[in-house]
């Protein structure tokens, strides 16, 4: 009897097995259901995304995000230059007691002028 059970269990477990290979392996008739179904719905799924796709990039949401976006990148990437041409000045005056000196006075004036 215990025999019977482990023989209907190892039987049962080979068709489950043959099953999800015939139905999940890679050459899968389900696969290709898939990709025919799709196939046959193209031109709707297109009509879909386009009609999706244009009212994204029409809404307000959108342009704000792309205009946020560019912004922000073209801030960094200007940025980034201005450092390395502020760094250049600095380094400049720095090297040159007589602007280093005009510099400071200038920054005094300047900081003078608002505490007062």
């Amino acid at each position: 009897m215990d025999l019977e059970k482990q023989i209907m269990t190892k039987v049962n477990e080979g068709v489950e097995k043959a099953i999800v290979d015939a139905i999940g392996g890679y050459s899968s008739p389900l696969s290709t259901f898939a990709k025919e179904v799709i196939q046959n719905h193209a031109e709707e799924m297109k009509s879909l995304m386009d009609n999706a796709l244009v009212k994204t990039i029409r809404s307000k949401e959108f342009e704000k995000e792309v205009m946020s976006a560019f912004t922000h990148k073209l801030a960094r990437t200007l940025l980034g230059k201005i450092e390395g041409e502020v760094d250049k000045a600095v380094n400049m005056f720095r090297q040159d007691p007589v602007r280093r000196a005009k510099v400071v006075s200038a920054i005094e004036k300047i900081v003078q002028k608002y505490n007062d």
